[in-house]
């Protein structure tokens, strides 16, 4: 009898030693995802500080286009990249990103705007692309020459619809690479940083393109590309000083209505 006691108390002990590692492992992973989580928030608050002052406002020719889509979408043909203002990339061969709600053939053109002038120059001749449904990236073809610094180019993306083609333009412009990004760059622990590394220099063409990498599944931006893409959609409302009032009303309609795309397009993850 008096054993049989003993080994129940020994079980009881043992059941309660159970239960408080259960709960410091419960705790300790609680724990690790809250600190994920502000670290993640902490970063996204960072973009949204990230510089502004260099802004330049798009020619006339990347402002031209359509807005609803092709007749049934809900989300038309968008590119992941500054809308209302000039972006901006270190890279000579740049990546492009665009979002699209079904499978369609796009074409791609990319055009040099030169100083002076409004009517850009083709470069190279046009890509077509069988886009997938989601999002899709097409590299800078290795066939031709790299990009110039200081020069500012268009690229396009365009698809036919029912009722006629529809085209999206992005403007930027290749700069050198800032000496303070090569230092934050220097000091980056993991692959998951780069991202927000980027988007705080104002570098979205770079830091949509890291965050992909990290994407788990085809056509999709990952937890870190839609946390990007949001911070775009709110960074990307920018309206010159000398903008004509009488159409500063409508391109507020345009902003809001790219940032609830922009938005859509991130909560599909």
């Amino acid at each position: 009898m008096l054993l049989r006691d003993t080994n129940y108390k020994v079980l009881i002990s043992l059941l309660f030693v159970f239960v408080f590692v259960l709960e410091l492992i419960i705790d300790g992973k609680n724990s690790l995802a809250n600190e994920n989580h502000s670290s993640l928030l902490e970063k996204s608050t960072n973009i949204s500080k990230s510089k502004r002052t260099r802004r330049k406002p798009p020619s006339d020719y990347s402002r031209a286009g359509g807005s609803r889509g092709c007749p049934g979408e809900n989300i038309p043909l968008t590119i992941l990249a500054p809308n209302t203002f000039v972006g901006e990339t270190t890279s000579r061969n740049p990546s492009f990103i665009w979002f699209i709600s079904k499978q369609k053939l796009t074409e791609f053109r990319l055009f040099k705007l030169d100083k002076g002038t409004s009517t850009p120059k083709k470069i190279g001749v046009p890509i077509q692309y069988k886009s997938i449904s989601g999002i899709n990236k097409l590299s800078f073809p290795s066939s031709q020459s790299p990009l110039t610094v200081g020069q500012r180019y268009i690229w396009q993306i365009s698809i036919n619809c029912s009722s006629g083609p529809f085209v999206k333009r992005g403007e930027f412009m290749v700069v050198q690479k800032p000496a303070v990004l090569q230092e934050q760059l220097s000091k980056v622990t993991k692959n998951s940083q780069k991202p927000y590394v980027y988007a705080q220099q104002g570098l979205w063409y770079e830091a949509l393109e890291e965050a992909l990498k990290l994407a788990p599944n085809q056509g999709k931006l990952g937890h870190i590309g839609s946390d990007i893409l949001r911070n775009l959609a709110s960074s990307d409302n920018f309206i010159p000083d000398d903008f004509q009032p009488e159409k500063t009303e409508i391109l507020h309609k345009k902003i809001q209505q790219r940032k609830n795309y922009l938005e859509k397009i991130a909560g599909g993850s």
